[in-house]
């Protein structure tokens, strides 16, 4: 996160950007396990900055925030964390009327539902996703 990033009016572009890099390298952690700890890293500053940002009244922050909560609690084996963030994503971005960011938190709460054994919420989280 550079100097760039801490201006809020500079934001409304970025801030998609530092989701997206954050989402990213927290997908990274899980298949990468020799460098989780690289990626973790990387994604929990951008996650602080999107928190800034959120409290400053960015729009398209507070469900980027739950997504990506979710995406941590998933990487760290609290699935019910994980999915009770990832149903908030979905209610709040699609009261905001971000549908792609609601297809995104349903389809990651339907790969969490699935590696729990939750096979029906999965089959929904991936139904919605679409």
């Amino acid at each position: 996160v550079t100097q760039a990033t801490k201006d809020y009016s500079n934001s409304l572009s970025l801030a998609p950007t530092l989701f997206r890099t954050a989402f990213n390298c927290f997908a990274a952690s899980h298949t990468a396990k020799d460098k989780k700890r690289k990626y973790c890293k990387t994604a929990k500053r951008c996650l602080k900055q999107l928190k800034e940002w959120n409290k400053q009244g960015h729009p398209n922050c507070p469900h980027y925030i739950m997504i990506l909560d979710g995406e941590r609690a998933y990487l760290n084996g609290n699935y019910s964390g994980a999915i009770k963030m990832y149903k908030k994503a979905i209610e709040s971005a699609g009261k905001r009327g971000y549908v792609q960011d609601q297809a995104m938190a349903s389809e990651r709460l339907g790969d969490c539902c699935m590696d729990c054994g939750r096979r029906k919420d999965a089959k929904r989280g991936y139904k919605d996703s679409i």
